[in-house]
């Protein structure tokens, strides 16, 4: 565990479960910016834009991607 992740710990955090990372552990300001209407719009927008048609599994959104990225 590195020095951020250990001082992300000891902050209060919320669990979000990521199928590609598992476990993320957000701030509470993480969170609230989350909670942006603007964020939550891109939960509209797919990453992979019409290949969901030819693979209906590849459901993977642009706020999908951004939880990927804050953890990161």
């Amino acid at each position: 565990m590195n020095d951020s992740e250990s001082l992300r710990h000891s902050m209060h955090t919320r669990k979000l479960r990521d199928a590609v990372h598992g476990d993320i552990h957000l701030t509470d300001a993480e969170m609230a910016l989350l909670d942006t209407p603007q964020m939550q719009r891109l939960r509209g927008i797919r990453q992979l834009g019409a290949a969901y048609y030819v693979y209906p599994s590849a459901h993977h959104t642009r706020f999908e991607h951004c939880l990927g990225t804050c953890w990161m």
